[in-house]
């Protein structure tokens, strides 16, 4: 039994997959059946072992020839193929030789092939310009001989651009000669005017009949003559009639321009400077005469800068479209255009637009004032209201107008727009600087101004006899309203325009010392108000105030309440303190109500200390600054409330026991104060001098 064969040496291949086949061979009984272990015979194991490594050590043999055999084989393929090798390139190397020959005798062959080429289109020329020159000269002869030519394309009109073109060769010939052939050259003249108009008429009845292609013959004929551009005009001339009709004029000229721009691609050799001729002639003769008519036919300023702010607009717009149609490298073509029929109106718009805001806002002013019954004296000064139309003031007027000042604002706005589009580049931002004062100028200095001087003339004295009525917080709201709205025109409308000038800087200056001005007035009016309301107050107190309602006779009843003078004071502080709180905002109704506040409390503690107090009255007492402390709460400031709450300490020393009246001083709050301050409250007691109280609360 064969128990080793080349085949189990396949891949994939393994030693001990090997091994182990080759021992269940030896071990296995003849009929297929693996043998037990305990009849395992070892010697024919050792035999059969040693067959199969002899029979490996013979294939070893037998495949090391094999290989070396191989070997040799593939040694001498080897040598061959570098042989080969060597040979073909030796044979790429004379064939790329041999291609640079005949690459150099190609470029030989063809460059005097070239040469060749010149020299027969040079003797070709010569010959053309030879033959040119004959039938000049048997043309000038012609010409020379007798006054009209005989020639047939000079008789037969059908050969007109055969003519043209002769008699143009003749007319640059007669340049150059002398004074003897003078005849010869006035009858060339003759006949090149001659063919030169026959040539226009046939490019304008081609044009009317609608021949493109003849109209193109005639243009390029013409376009060696001296009077070409005739042709072009008439072109142009042609091309506009029966047309505007519509009243779109922006829009015929779109759509016109489109139509003839093509026609033009289609006739002209240079269509581009025949374009831009017709465009430059919408502008020119058109659109001039429409701006002209058009803003003469405006009534008013108003009119006038509406009716060139649109006419600008518009034109600018079907510049832009236009645009589309050229072709031609000048692309400020269009701008100057627009410029050049707008010029006369632009260099005066700045004037006019100033003139009519100043008009305006003065026509605005006027009416409002009229009537509300103001006038301005004709010597100056200030407003005054006209006879029969009241005193100073008026309750509730705040001669401030909401319309005027919007109006004022909406034409302010208006004309920054116009600004926008007729100012230049160079003066925009001066020009809507200039807009934006004349707005300052009117609607802050004549109108605001005049409203804060007339409440300040208004305001009542410092001690009045009458409950005063001030107009001045109303005038400050409305004022405050009026310059947000003033501040928002600015910051929306006129900073987009002067962001990046150094006139920025001078505007805001500008609004900052009107803003200023205005306020250093309602400081000043506020001031005035203030101890008007607080001297009322006195006058409150002090004339309804009794020394008896501190001193009663009687016993105080289980139901003390505040006094009637200080009632009507808390009623008429809180009404002023509401008005207050709704006219102004901000720090200003906190400064402002801080201030009434501390003058309020200081008129009370002024107040009090003129009177002296017995137990009951001192009850009483405590009622009023209870009342004056529930009142100041509504302000909301706790300095205010704490000012009062010690004032509502310092009367509760007017009940205290003599004996705990040194206790009561060293609490809080009146621990705090200065000895003077409570020593003042004190004294005022009934019994102060009578109770020796000095030894209680010795300074």
């Amino acid at each position: 039994m064969e128990l080793v064969r080349e085949r189990d040496f396949e891949e994939p291949f393994s030693v001990p997959q090997f091994v182990e086949d080759l021992t269940s061979q030896v071990l296995r009984e003849p009929d297929g059946k693996k043998r037990d272990e305990d009849r395992i015979d070892t010697r024919s194991l050792l035999e059969a072992f040693e067959r199969s490594i002899d029979t490996l050590q013979g294939m070893s043999e037998k495949t090391s020839r094999r290989v070396e055999k191989l070997s040799k084989v593939c040694q001498e393929e080897e040598r061959k193929y570098y042989s080969s090798v060597s040979q073909v390139e030796k044979g790429v190397s004379q064939a790329y030789h041999h291609f640079q020959e005949l690459d150099e005798r190609i470029n030989g062959v063809a460059t005097k092939v070239v040469h060749l080429g010149d020299q027969l289109e040079g003797l070709n020329s010569c010959r053309s310009r030879a033959e040119n020159a004959r039938q000049v000269m048997q043309f000038f002869l012609e010409f020379f001989q007798s006054e009209e030519p005989s020639s047939v394309i000079f008789v037969d009109p059908s050969q007109l651009h055969k003519a043209a073109e002769v008699i143009q060769k003749l007319n640059f010939l007669c340049q150059d000669l002398p004074n003897k052939f003078l005849d010869v050259k006035m009858r060339i003249a003759r006949k090149y005017v001659e063919i030169e108009r026959a040539l226009l008429q046939e490019f304008e009845a081609s044009h009317v009949a609608g021949k493109i292609s003849r109209m193109k013959m005639c243009a390029d004929a013409l376009v060696q003559y001296k009077d070409y551009n005739k042709c072009v005009r008439s072109f142009i001339n042609h091309c506009q009639k029966g047309a505007f009709q519509s009243g779109d004029l922006f829009e015929e000229m779109y759509k016109l321009t489109g139509q003839v721009c093509d026609l033009v691609k289609s006739v002209f050799p240079s269509p581009e400077p025949v374009a831009d001729e017709f465009i430059q002639d919408l502008f020119e003769r058109r659109l001039q005469h429409h701006v002209t008519e058009q803003l003469s036919a405006a009534r008013n300023q108003e009119g006038y800068l509406a009716t060139l702010f649109t006419l600008y607009t518009k034109t600018q717009k079907v510049a832009s479209r236009l645009e589309e149609f050229r072709h031609s490298s000048d692309s400020a073509f269009l701008t100057r255009l627009t410029q050049s029929v707008f010029l006369p109106h632009l260099s005066t718009y700045m004037k006019k637009e100033e003139k009519f805001l100043q008009e305006r806002y003065s026509q605005l002013l006027a009416g409002y004032y009229d009537s509300v019954g103001l006038h301005r004296p004709k010597g100056g000064g200030g407003f005054r209201f006209k006879k029969g139309e009241g005193g100073g003031s008026r309750p509730g007027e705040t001669f401030i107008s909401d319309d005027v000042a919007t109006m004022m604002l909406h034409e302010n706005k208006l004309a920054l727009k116009r600004c926008t589009s007729l100012s230049s580049a160079a003066d925009l931002c001066a020009n809507a600087s200039v807009i934006f004062e004349v707005l300052l100028d009117f609607l802050c200095f004549r109108h605001l101004d005049n409203a804060v001087d007339l409440a300040l003339a208004a305001l009542p004295s410092a001690e009045p006899k009458n409950m005063p009525e001030i107009s001045l917080f109303p005038v400050i709201s409305q004022l405050s309203k009026t310059f947000n709205l003033l501040d928002k025109h600015f910051v929306d409308n006129v900073v987009p325009l002067i962001s990046s000038s150094p006139v920025h800087a001078e505007c805001l200056h500008k609004k900052k010392e009107v803003s200023t001005q205005l306020e250093k007035k309602m400081d000043s009016g506020i001031d005035q108000a203030l101890t008007s309301l607080v001297g009322w107050i006195k006058h409150i107190l002090s004339s309804e105030q009794k020394k008896s309602d501190f001193k009663p006779e009687d016993t105080v009843s289980s139901t003390a309440v505040a006094t009637a003078a200080c009632h009507r004071a808390c009623e008429f502080l809180d009404t002023q303190r509401q008005i207050v709180s709704g006219c102004l905002d901000g720090k200003n109704r906190i400064a402002t109500l801080m201030e009434l506040g501390i003058r309020f409390h200081r008129s009370v503690v002024d107040h009090i200390q003129q009177f002296t107090f017995n137990s009951i009255g001192g009850i009483f007492a405590i009622c009023d600054a209870n009342e004056y402390r529930i009142i100041v709460k509504k302000f909301e400031m706790p300095f205010l409330s704490h000012l009062f709450e010690v004032l509502y300490s310092l009367c509760n020393l007017f009940i205290v026991e003599p004996k705990n009246l040194k206790q009561v001083c060293s609490e809080e709050p009146i621990a705090f104060l200065e000895k003077s301050v409570v020593l003042s409250f004190i004294q005022l007691r009934i019994d102060y001098k009578s109770s020796r109280l000095a030894k209680y609360f010795a300074i």
